[in-house]
């Protein structure tokens, strides 16, 4: 009877240790975004140059892609999504003048401002404000990650910027 209690606590703790595993596997593989606030990390992807910067907030992760099976991160696509807040000497209107129009988002659009974004300001008002212009982030591109868009908040001295590979 002492023997039959034991093995079946052990084929239980077996059994959720096992549950238990799979949980920290699967949590894991969906958790694949990295959030800093290091100036210094984010100036290797993101061109930073002649910027007086007080502070970011940034993540980056990998750009899902379709497959005919399944969903798959493919290694070389990436992106950065980057608040930078400037200190009160840097005018984002002259760091921004090249930069061309590239739309105006009339509501706000779910996958354009997401949880990512949401978690990278204390300043909610500046990402659900509409109209919401949307420029091409030129001074902020890199070889890398050539591709991005920009959102300037003049009031706040601060700029939500989106680059990615392709």
């Amino acid at each position: 009877m002492k023997w039959n209690f034991i093995t079946k606590c052990l084929i239980i703790l077996i059994v959720l240790t096992g549950c238990n595993d799979m949980n920290n596997k699967q949590s894991l593989n969906s958790d694949s975004i990295e959030y800093s606030q290091n100036i210094e990390e984010l100036a290797k992807f993101m061109n930073l140059e002649g910027v007086q910067l007080e502070s970011v907030n940034w993540a980056s992760g990998s750009i899902i892609r379709s497959d005919n099976e399944e969903l798959l991160p493919s290694s070389n696509d990436w992106w950065i999504n980057a608040v930078l807040t400037f200190t009160a000497l840097q005018d984002i209107e002259v760091l921004t003048k090249d930069c061309d129009y590239r739309y105006s988002l009339s509501k706000i659009d779910g996958e354009f401002i997401d949880d990512t974004v949401k978690k990278l300001t204390d300043n909610p008002k500046f990402i659900e404000q509409t109209p919401m212009e949307v420029f091409d982030a030129c001074h902020f591109k890199t070889d890398t990650l050539a591709n991005g868009i920009l959102i300037k908040d003049v009031k706040n001295n601060q700029l939500l910027v989106k680059l990615y590979t392709s």
